[in-house]
């Protein structure tokens, strides 16, 4: 008859032990795989809905964030923010006319 308890000097239980160990260390490894990639993605969606991100940069599987309306506007904006600037710079200034606060012209006195 058995018994219930194990020894750790039987050759096919710490076989089994030990498949089952790297069986779970390799399930755990994929998860952390498929988690980083995860991250990673979002990571990289919102860099080119921001702005920050050049869309030449994107792996082929996000190609399809480009037609997303948040990425459109988004470029939109910045369009605008570009011309927006340009007109300002090219636009000239009244010089300020130098004002003295305080004082009184002579003929109001």
């Amino acid at each position: 008859m058995g018994t219930t308890k194990v020894q750790l000097s039987d050759p096919s239980y710490v076989h089994t032990l030990q498949s089952r160990i790297q069986k779970e260390e390799k399930q755990n490894m994929k998860n952390v795989e498929i988690q980083r990639a995860a991250i990673e993605r979002e990571r990289i969606s919102k860099l080119l809905m921001n702005g920050s991100m050049d869309r030449k940069m994107l792996p082929p599987e996000l190609k399809g964030l480009t037609k997303h309306p948040t990425y459109r506007v988004n470029q939109m904006l910045l369009r605008l923010d570009a011309y927006n600037e340009a007109s300002e710079n090219s636009i000239r200034k009244p010089k300020k006319k130098n004002c003295t606060s305080g004082t009184i012209p002579a003929q109001w006195r």
